[in-house]
């Protein structure tokens, strides 16, 4: 069995926090990692996974200094580097996308016309291939850690992986879709 660790997102109100994830997310995964364990990573643990997943959500510290984005940059960079350290790869998902980029001093910018939209991406196999997108920042720039798999008509990346650790990006969430699709699940299976 396969320990999957998923980083959920982070609201803050009051004197609350209280941490949110998609219950998709693990419906797209199980397709993927058949009979494992799913684990919500809301606090610093270790554990030994198999694959760490950055969920979608909240906004990377570079943009906002707001308590709830702090709180998962802590959790987000916690599990960054023990994916590094323990050779564990690591999947971000639109805000995980942006952090992973980020990290390795990508540039990320707000754009107009990602939020709630259809969009058609270019892949390095010259096809092309529609996606949702549901977020305000893009990555504009990839570092030179990264090589990029997929971006739009605007130049914003939407899919890298790392050269040198088992790190991928996608800006896209694969578990908002009605039903699940196949390029989505042969994307991710490419990466493993």
């Amino acid at each position: 069995m396969k320990i999957v660790g998923i980083v959920p997102s982070i609201n803050h109100s009051r004197n609350e926090c209280n941490i949110k994830l998609d219950v998709n997310l693990i419906n797209f995964l199980s397709r993927i990692f058949k009979k494992s364990d799913f684990q919500i990573l809301s606090k610093k643990k270790i554990n030994k996974y198999d694959l760490i997943v950055l969920s979608g959500g909240n906004t990377i510290k570079k943009i906002s200094r707001k308590r709830e984005d702090l709180i998962r940059n802590s959790l987000d960079n916690y599990y960054l580097n023990y994916s590094i350290k323990n050779k564990i790869p690591i999947i971000g998902i639109c805000h995980g996308a942006q952090f992973l980029a980020s990290s390795f001093e990508s540039e990320i910018n707000k754009k107009k016309g990602h939020v709630r939209k259809y969009h058609t991406i270019f892949l390095n196999s010259k096809k092309t291939v529609k996606v949702n997108s549901f977020h305000n920042y893009s990555i504009t720039k990839l570092s030179n850690n990264f090589i990029k798999l997929a971006w739009t008509k605007d130049g914003s990346m939407e899919a890298f992986k790392h050269k040198k650790y088992k790190m991928l990006g996608i800006m896209w969430h694969p578990e908002r879709n009605s039903k699940i699709k196949k390029f989505d699940l042969d994307f991710i299976k490419k990466f493993l």
